[in-house]
């Protein structure tokens, strides 16, 4: 079933320990059906992400959840889950940072020209450079400020921080890419770090979705079964018919 489009409709929700699926005398099952639509549902679940890179044991958590820990001297700190979107970006604080090559030099280097600069030092290798991208994210309960770090930035565009300056020659500090502005309004699946001082640090995240396939009316499904005649309807046409037959006797 890898890879295909497995639709169920008529289904009820039940709960047992936890919450499953049970059919009814009207489900139906179609492994990739021909209905308009369904390529948009598929490249949909495609942008999911791979739960394999989110450790579902960790405690998922509100805005406003996470507000009260941030705040809290004794619950702060810690790693949880966190859905939620970007709203805002600060593009007056950069998105990316790289320090002097040069032993012990904590310098950020800065762009000039066709290269990138230490203020005290003349470099002999290149700089790492990584995605520091500072953001407010938001959910139904509330907003927050949060620093995406390199790895969750590089797993949502696919593109190193290295590549994005070098390949695609966004090299302006105080300059947005698009592709990373793309991002904004995007439902995501964050871990987030709460650090010591309560500020938060997205260590990963991933791309989810909120589909609402419509389910077909049961009641109007008329390709599941041949729909029986009425009771009712039978037995008016039966009385009819022993009406005329008495008629055509007396005649």
């Amino acid at each position: 079933m890898i890879g295909k489009a497995l639709v169920v409709t008529a289904m009820t929700v039940t709960f047992f320990k936890s919450y499953q699926l049970e059919s009814t005398t009207a489900t139906t099952v179609e492994v990739n059906p021909d209905f308009p639509g369904l390529q948009r549902y598929l490249e949909k679940f495609a942008n999911l992400g791979d739960p394999e890179n989110t450790d579902n044991t960790l405690q998922k958590l509100t805005i406003a959840e996470l507000q009260g820990r941030a705040h809290d001297h004794v619950l702060k700190s810690g790693k949880f889950l966190c859905y939620a979107k970007i709203t805002t970006m600060h593009d007056y604080r950069g998105w990316f940072y790289a320090n002097c090559t040069v032993p012990n030099c904590l310098n950020k280097v800065l762009p000039e020209e066709d290269t990138f600069v230490c203020a005290d030092h003349v470099m002999k290798e290149a700089p790492t450079f990584m995605y520091y991208l500072n953001t407010v994210i938001t959910d139904d309960t509330g907003s927050i400020e949060a620093s995406f770090f390199n790895d969750s930035l590089t797993h949502l565009i696919g593109y190193t921080c290295n590549q994005m300056m070098i390949e695609k020659k966004n090299r302006n500090p105080k300059e947005i890419p698009p592709v990373i502005k793309s991002l904004t309004g995007i439902q995501l699946l964050l871990t987030v770090n709460i650090k010591p001082n309560g500020s938060l640090g997205v260590d990963s995240a991933q791309k989810t979705s909120t589909i609402t396939p419509t389910t077909p009316d049961s009641k109007t499904n008329t390709s599941t079964r041949n729909q029986p005649e009425s009771i009712g309807k039978n037995k008016k046409q039966k009385t009819g018919e022993a009406k005329a037959r008495k008629l055509l006797q007396h005649a």
